[in-house]
C-alpha cells in the first residue's frame, strides 16, 4: 500500500518531467521560426474579404541583385519607398489594382511540368507597376511619380472597387488602374460576387486566421504550443500533398474539347448577365470621378484566349494540355458536378466570350463612361513570337511585365500630359 510519502514523491516527479518537458519545448521553439497570425501573407478585412498582411516578407523573384526584397508596407501595398497619406504637388500619383498578375505573382502548378518558371513574387523594379514608373520617369522627369502596387492574388475586382473606398481614395490618387479579368470568371458568368465571399471566401479565410490565434496565442504552456506548431506544419504538409495531387488533375485536358458550338448554346445567358460583371466597371469610375481621380479598366493578359500574341511552343503546349480553371485547388470540398460546370464554363469564357462580345462591350462602356480601357491581349495580337510572355494561364515573365507596362503607359500617355499642362 502506498503511503502519502510515496504518493508525494511521485507527484513531485512529474511535476519535475513536467518542467524538463517544457523546458526541453522551449528550447525547440526558439530554435523554430517563429508562427504568428502575421506569418499568414493575408489577413481578414470587414471591407475586402482579405488585404496584404503589412510587414510580410515574400521570397522575390528578381532580374539582378540590385532590385529590393518584396516587403508589403504598412497601409498593405508593395511601395519601395516611404508613403504618406498627403502628395506634393510636383507628384503624380498612380494606385494599380487587381489579383496575381498585376501583383507579380509567379508561376502557378503545374504549370512547371511543362517549363520551369520561379514561383514567388516578381520584385517591384521588375513588375509591372516598376515598369510604368521607370517608363513614367524616363518620359517625365521634372515630375515625380509614385505607382503603387496596391493588389493581392486572387482578389476580383468587386473587392478592389471595396478597397478604393476603405482605403486608397484617401491617399487622393490621380489615376486607378484595374488590372484585372481572370479571377472574375465567375462573375462574368452572372454570379453574384458579394454573395459568394459572403458564403464561402470570407468564412474561410476568418476560420483559417481564427485558428491561427488559436493556436499560438491561447496556449500558455510551452508543450502544447510545440505540439500545435508540429500539428500546424504537419496540416501544411499533407495540404500540399493533396495540392499536388490536385494539380496533377489539371493536366487532364485538351483544348480542342470546347467548340464553338459548346459556346453558342450559353452566349444568350452570359450576354443577359454580363452587367453583373460590367457593373461593377461603371460604378467604380463614377466612385473615381467624385475624387477627381482617372479610372484605367485593362483587361490582363490570358494564355486561353484566342485573340493572343503569337504563342510559343512551350506557350502552345501551356494551353492546350493544361486546365486554366484551378478552382479544384483553392476548393478542394467542391462537388465533382459542379466543378465540372463551373469549369466548362470558365474555359468557354476565356476561349470565346471575352473575344466575342465582352471586349467590346467594355469597349463602348468606356466611350459613354468616360474612362480608358485596354484589352492587353488586342494590343499585343500576332506580336512578340521571339518572347516567353506567360509562365501560365496568366502570369506573366520579366519581358510580359514590361510589354504590358509599356502598353499602359502608352494608353495613358496623353492623360499624363493633360494633367501635367493642367
Amino acid at each position: 500500500m502506498k503511503t502519502k510519502s510515496d504518493i508525494s514523491t511521485i507527484f513531485f516527479l512529474l511535476l519535475i518531467i513536467f518542467f524538463i518537458i517544457e523546458i526541453i519545448s522551449s528550447i525547440l521553439l526558439s530554435f523554430l521560426p517563429s508562427v504568428t497570425a502575421k506569418k499568414y501573407n493575408r489577413i481578414t478585412s470587414p471591407f475586402c474579404v482579405f488585404e496584404n498582411t503589412p510587414q510580410f516578407r515574400y521570397s522575390t523573384i528578381k532580374n539582378n541583385s540590385e532590385e529590393q526584397d518584396v516587403k508589403i508596407n504598412s497601409y498593405g501595398f508593395i511601395f519601395p519607398d516611404s508613403l504618406e497619406l498627403k502628395k506634393n504637388k510636383k507628384c503624380i500619383r498612380i494606385f494599380v489594382v487587381g489579383g496575381s498578375a498585376a501583383f507579380g505573382s509567379g508561376q502557378a502548378e503545374p504549370y512547371n511540368k511543362i517549363k520551369k518558371y520561379p514561383q514567388g513574387l516578381y520584385s517591384y523594379e521588375s513588375g509591372i507597376c516598376g515598369q510604368l514608373s521607370k517608363c513614367l520617369q524616363e518620359n517625365f522627369p521634372e515630375y515625380k511619380f509614385q505607382v503603387i502596387n496596391a493588389c493581392s492574388s486572387g482578389r476580383k475586382i468587386h473587392q478592389s472597387l471595396n478597397l478604393y473606398i476603405s482605403s486608397i481614395r484617401f491617399f487622393n490618387p490621380d489615376i486607378i488602374i484595374s488590372f484585372d479579368g481572370q479571377n472574375d470568371l465567375s462573375t462574368i458568368a452572372g454570379n453574384n460576387p458579394y454573395f459568394e465571399d459572403k458564403i464561402y471566401t470570407f468564412p474561410k479565410y476568418l476560420s483559417l486566421e481564427t485558428d491561427l490565434q488559436n493556436r499560438f496565442f491561447a496556449n500558455f504552456f510551452k508543450t502544447k504550443k510545440l505540439i500545435d506548431y508540429l500539428s500546424l506544419y504537419y496540416s501544411k504538409w499533407k495540404s500540399e500533398k493533396t495540392r499536388k495531387k490536385l494539380a496533377q488533375r489539371l493536366l487532364n485536358y485538351d483544348y480542342s474539347n470546347y467548340s464553338k458550338d459548346d459556346y453558342l448554346k450559353i452566349k444568350t445567358s452570359l450576354v443577359t448577365t454580363i452587367n453583373q460583371f460590367t457593373d461593377l466597371i461603371v460604378m467604380f469610375n463614377e466612385l473615381c470621378k467624385i475624387n477627381n481621380t482617372d479610372f484605367v479598366f485593362v483587361f490582363q493578359p490570358m494564355l486561353y484566349r484566342q485573340i493572343n500574341k503569337k504563342l510559343t511552343t512551350t506557350e502552345s503546349k501551356m494551353r492546350n494540355q493544361i486546365n486554366p480553371i484551378n478552382i479544384s485547388l483553392s476548393s478542394p470540398e467542391m462537388k465533382p458536378d459542379s466543378l465540372k460546370k463551373m469549369e466548362h464554363y470558365g474555359n468557354i469564357v476565356l476561349k470565346y466570350f471575352f473575344d466575342d462580345y465582352l471586349s467590346n462591350k467594355v469597349d463602348s462602356l468606356s466611350l459613354i463612361n468616360e474612362f480608358y480601357f485596354i484589352d492587353i491581349n488586342k494590343q499585343i495580337a500576332d506580336k512578340y513570337h521571339n518572347f516567353e510572355f506567360y509562365t501560365d494561364y496568366c502570369h506573366l515573365t520579366f519581358d510580359g511585365h514590361r510589354i504590358c507596362a509599356e502598353i499602359i503607359f502608352e494608353k495613358i500617355r496623353p492623360l499624363i500630359e493633360n494633367k501635367i499642362k493642367n
